[in-house]
C-alpha cells in the first residue's frame, strides 16, 4: 500500500479505530524501503567530507538530467536543440546551459513534462499566492524521501521518527472538533480554526495527555498558542524539546514571544510542493541541502532549482518566486515563503494564510483571490475570474470550502471584482486587514448578538431582528439588506444585489422566504436598490423606523 493510500485510510478511519491500527499505520512510512534508504544515505553524508558530498551531488545530477533526456519529450528535445549531452555533465555549472523553465513554461508543457517510466504516481496541485494552481505529477516515492529529509534535519533536534510525538497546529480540516489523533505522523492535530482564550487551558490539557515532545507547525499559529497561554497563566518552558515550524515566513516579534514562552529550540525548513528544493535553518540561516536538489541563485536573488527526489515531472532549473539574500558565508535568508497575515476570529482566533489556501479543485477558473477582513469574525473573499460568466454553482462551492476551513470562527462572503488590493510598493497580500470597523454595505455576512430593533404588526405582533435574519441560501448574492416600516403592518425590504442577479424569480424567492418568517400581521414588500440609508454617524440598522411607531410602541 503506498503512502497516498495510507494517508486516504487514515482520514476516512473513524477516531476509535485510529488507536488500535496507529502501530501499523505508522510503520507502513517509517519501515519502507525507500525511506529507510534515503535516511540512512543522509545519516552517511554526516560522517562525509565536502568533497565527498559533491561528488554525490554530482552523480544524482546526471542521474537526473539522463532519466529526464531517456524519458520525457520536453527535455529531449531541448537538450537535442543546443547540443547537452547529460553524461559529459561534470560541474554544476554546466547546469547554466540549459534555460530558466518557469511556470508559464512549466503549464505549456505540462504533457511534455511527464516521465514515460514512471505508472505509480499522483497530482499535486501548487496553491501559490495567487489562487491558480499549478500542476505537477508527483512519483508516490517522492513523498517517502522527503520525510527522509524532514526527520533527519528534525534529528539534529533530538526528533526520533521512532518515538517522538508531536503536538500540530496547521490549517487542516478536522470538522469542527478540537483535536484528532493522526497516528500516521505520531501527532495529535489541533485545530486552530477555533484556539481561542476561552479554550487554551483545554488545548494544553490535550496536548499533555498526549505526551507530545515537539509542537510543529505554522510560525503565525504556534505564536497564538504562546502568545494565549502566556496571557492565561499557563507555563509552556521546556515542555518541548523543539518548536518545528513550516510554511511561514518568521518574524521577530514571533521568534521572541516563542523563545519566550517555550523556551526551547527553533527549527525550520524551506520547501515547497513541487519538491525541488529544501533548506535547512541554522543560526547561520538557511542553507540548501544539496543532497535534496541543485539550488543556483539568481541576479535578482530567485531560487532556480533542480530537484532529484521526483522523476515523474523533472524540474530543472526552475524558477522559484520567492527570494534569497545571502548573509554569510554558507547561509541566507528566503523572502516570500508564505508571510505571516492572518484572519481573526470572532473569539481571538488566528488563521494565518498558510492555513487557508487552497491546493485542490476548488479555485480552478480563478486567476487571483484575496482576503479582506474589517473586524474579527467576519471578511470578504474578493475573487478575480479567469471567465465573466462563472457560475453560481462555483461561487457556491467556494463559499462552501472557505467555510469548512473556517468553522463557526470567520464569517465570510465571496465577491467577484475586477481587481485586488496592492500595497502602496504594488505587492500582493493575500490577507488585507482594516481598521475602523465594518465598510457599511458589508455588514450582509455579519451575524452577531443583534440590537433590539422591532418590525410591528396591525395587530401588535412584534417580529425582532433575530427572528427574521437569514442564515440559509436565500441571500446568498445579496450585498446588503434593510426593512423600513412607515405605519405598522407594512413594510419595505431593500435589497442590494447586483445586477446580474436581479430577476423576477429572485424577487420571488426573497418575497417567500421573508413572508414565511414574518407575522401574518406584516405584509412586507421586496424592492430592488441601489444604496441602503446610514444613520448620521454613517452606521448601519437593518430596520429603519418611523419615529412615530417607536414612540406610540
Amino acid at each position: 500500500m503506498n503512502i497516498a493510500a495510507i494517508k486516504k485510510l487514515n482520514e476516512n478511519m473513524p477516531y476509535w479505530m485510529k488507536r488500535p491500527f496507529a502501530h501499523i499505520i505508522r510503520n507502513r512510512l517509517i519501515e519502507n524501503k525507500v525511506f529507510l534508504k534515503q535516511y540512512e544515505v543522509l545519516e552517511q553524508a554526516d560522517g562525509m567530507t565536502e568533497q565527498e558530498i559533491n561528488e554525490m551531488q554530482m552523480e544524482n545530477l546526471k542521474e537526473t538530467l539522463t532519466h529526464a533526456y531517456c524519458h520525457t519529450a520536453y527535455y529531449r528535445e531541448l537538450m537535442d536543440s543546443i547540443g547537452f549531452k547529460p553524461e559529459s555533465v561534470n560541474s554544476p555549472e554546466a547546469l547554466k546551459r540549459l534555460p530558466v523553465l518557469t511556470k508559464e513554461l512549466l503549464k505549456e508543457n505540462y504533457e511534455k513534462l511527464k516521465a514515460d517510466d514512471i505508472d505509480n504516481f499522483y497530482d499535486v496541485r501548487t496553491g501559490g499566492t495567487t489562487g491558480e494552481p499549478t500542476h505537477v505529477l508527483m512519483e508516490k516515492d517522492a513523498i517517502y524521501r522527503e520525510w527522509a529529509f524532514t526527520y533527519h534535519y528534525w534529528s539534529k533536534f533530538g526528533y526520533n521518527y521512532r518515538t517522538s510525538k508531536l503536538a500540530t497546529l496547521r490549517g487542516v480540516d478536522l470538522h469542527g472538533k478540537l483535536y484528532e489523533i493522526n497516528p500516521l505522523y505520531q501527532e495529535i492535530r489541533l485545530n486552530v480554526f477555533r484556539l481561542n482564550r476561552d479554550n487554551i487551558k483545554e488545548y494544553i490539557k490535550r496536548i499533555d495527555r498526549y505526551g507530545a515532545d515537539f509542537i510543529y507547525g505554522y510560525p503565525s499559529s504556534v505564536y497564538n498558542l504562546c502568545r494565549l497561554a502566556q496571557e492565561a497563566g499557563i507555563k509552556l518552558g521546556h515542555r518541548f524539546k523543539a518548536a518545528l515550524l513550516i510554511s511561514e515566513n518568521l518574524y521577530d516579534f514571533q521568534e521572541n514571544e516563542i523563545r519566550a514562552v517555550l523556551e526551547c529550540p527553533i527549527a525550520m525548513f524551506y520547501g515547497h510542493s513541487e519538491r525541488a528544493v529544501y533548506a535547512e535553518k541554522y543560526d547561520r540561516g538557511y542553507v540548501f541541502q544539496s543532497l535534496y536538489g541543485i539550488t543556483e541563485i539568481s541576479e535578482d536573488g530567485k531560487p532556480i532549482v533542480t530537484g532529484f527526489i521526483n522523476g515523474k515531472t523533472p524540474l530543472i532549473r526552475y524558477e522559484v518566486d520567492d527570494c534569497v539574500e545571502l548573509i554569510s558565508e554558507n547561509g541566507c535568508t528566503i523572502h516570500g515563503h508564505w508571510n505571516a497575515d492572518t484572519l481573526e476570529g470572532k473569539n481571538g482566533e488566528q488563521i494565518s494564510a498558510a492555513a487557508i489556501n487552497f491546493h485542490d479543485k476548488t479555485f480552478e477558473g480563478i486567476e487571483k483571490y484575496q482576503f479582506i477582513q474589517y473586524e474579527p469574525g467576519s471578511c470578504i473573499l474578493n475573487l478575480v475570474p479567469t471567465v465573466s460568466d462563472i457560475s453560481d454553482t462555483k461561487i457556491a462551492e467556494i463559499e462552501k470550502s472557505v467555510h469548512q476551513k473556517f468553522g463557526s470562527s470567520i464569517l465570510c462572503k465571496v465577491c467577484i471584482v475586477g481587481e485586488l488590493e496592492m500595497t502602496s510598493r504594488g505587492k500582493y497580500q493575500m490577507v488585507v486587514r482594516k481598521s475602523g470597523g465594518v465598510k457599511p454595505l458589508l455588514f450582509y455576512h455579519i451575524w452577531g448578538h443583534r440590537d433590539r430593533d422591532i418590525l410591528y404588526g396591525s395587530n401588535g405582533e412584534q417580529v425582532s431582528v433575530a427572528a427574521i435574519n437569514f442564515h440559509d441560501k436565500t441571500f446568498d448574492a445579496v450585498e446588503g439588506y434593510q426593512f423600513v416600516q412607515t405605519v405598522p403592518g407594512r413594510c419595505v425590504l431593500n435589497v442590494l444585489l447586483p445586477d446580474r442577479y436581479k430577476s423576477a424569480s429572485t424577487m420571488r424567492l426573497i418575497q417567500n422566504n421573508v413572508s414565511s418568517k414574518l407575522a401574518p400581521g406584516i405584509k412586507c414588500k421586496v424592492k430592488f436598490v441601489q444604496s441602503l440609508q446610514l444613520t448620521e454617524r454613517g452606521k448601519y440598522q437593518m430596520i429603519i423606523q418611523n419615529a412615530k411607531i417607536t414612540k406610540s410602541r
